[in-house]
Formats: structure tokens, C-alpha cells, sequence
């Protein structure tokens, strides 16, 4: 039986950090309000930094997975829209 763990490793979180990277540059987030790229990766990593192992649930891994379920949900309707958002 396999059981999928929630842990976060710390070889994952460069990954994990990547991937939030790109979900944010490929929603046009990045673009629209003008953020620095070495920001938002600075920004990440301080998140990441401050999601623990001790805890089995809340953690980095979470993070990513609930910030994909948005990415997938917001990139299939189109009543979500960067453009839409007050700046």
C-alpha cells in the first residue's frame, strides 16, 4: 500500500520555490503589477523558511498545492482574470 507523505524535504523546497516561481510568471501576475522577479523569489524562499516540518499538514508542500488548485481553477475560468484585480 502506498501512503502519500505531506512532508516536505529539503531538497524539494528549490523545486517547490520554482514552481511557485513560474505558476506566478505564467498567470501574468509578474507582469501586471510589475514585480521584480529576484523579489518574488526572495519572497518565496522567506516562505518557505517559515513552514516547518513540525507541522504534518500546514507546510511549504500545502502551500504549493493549494497555490496550484488556485492556478489550475483561476487559468480554467475565465472570470478570473489578472486584469480584473485593483492595483
Amino acid at each position: 500500500m502506498h501512503t502519500h507523505s505531506t512532508h516536505t524535504t529539503r531538497t524539494q523546497i528549490p523545486l517547490q520555490i520554482r514552481m511557485c516561481h513560474d505558476m506566478f510568471m505564467l498567470s501574468g501576475v509578474v507582469e501586471a503589477f510589475g514585480l521584480n522577479t529576484n523579489t518574488l523569489c526572495n519572497f518565496l524562499t522567506t516562505v518557505a523558511s517559515h513552514h516547518h516540518d513540525t507541522c504534518h499538514y500546514h507546510n511549504f508542500n500545502h502551500v504549493v498545492h493549494v497555490l496550484h488548485g488556485v492556478w489550475m481553477v483561476g487559468g480554467m475560468s475565465e472570470s478570473v482574470m489578472v486584469s480584473s484585480l485593483p492595483r
